[in-house]
């Protein structure tokens, strides 16, 4: 497939070359995917406990054809993915998980693949990403540092380790998005 992002990341190790493409669904792609995935104990928001339940999340049926339920692109060879789901005619839920749970370095490769969303669908005004509370308080700062703005809580929506948690809802708008890039503010950094 086509690259359609590639950025320097100013990673913790040094400059790292990072490459954005689709993700094509095959069924050794799917298996890497799941493989990758079930180390963490939600995706989407949601407990996929087997691959199948997994593949199931991913795919419909139109008829006799599988289709999926998103869109998604894969960094380099599975160290991330991005995608989207719940996609509606002027706005999706934007996901970015990066497998080995580094960050630090990557803000400027989210920003140019929203940018990318920004561009590839023109009628979306905003990406959304919602974060349950019981994610690592990087995951909040970094979600801040690449542009989204604080919305709100969801209460007791997300079940972990036997406890209920509550999710915060970001946003970003494409102008939001936009006006940073007028004004400089790329997140390239290490921290």
């Amino acid at each position: 497939m086509e690259t359609v992002i590639s950025v320097v990341c100013n990673e913790r190790k040094g400059p790292v070359t990072r490459t954005i493409k689709p993700l094509v669904f095959t069924p050794d792609n799917l298996r890497k995917f799941w493989e990758k995935s079930s180390q963490f104990p939600v995706i989407f928001g949601k407990r996929l406990e087997s691959f199948e339940d997994f593949s199931r999340y991913f795919f419909t049926m139109r008829g006799e054809t599988p289709v999926t339920t998103g869109l998604f692109w894969v960094v380099d060879d599975f160290i991330g993915v991005f995608y989207l789901t719940e996609i509606f005619h002027e706005q999706a839920d934007a996901h970015f998980t990066f497998f080995d749970r580094k960050l630090e370095g990557r803000e400027l490769l989210t920003i140019e693949m929203m940018k990318h969303v920004f561009e590839e669908f023109p009628t979306f005004n905003r990406l959304n990403v919602s974060l349950p509370c019981y994610v690592n308080d990087k995951v909040f700062q970094f979600v801040s540092r690449i542009g989204f703005k604080l919305e709100g809580r969801k209460r007791a929506c997300s079940y972990w380790k036997g406890k209920w948690f509550d999710a915060v809802q970001y946003g970003i708008l494409r102008k939001e998005l936009l006006l940073n890039e007028k004004n400089g503010v790329n997140g390239g950094g290490t921290n």
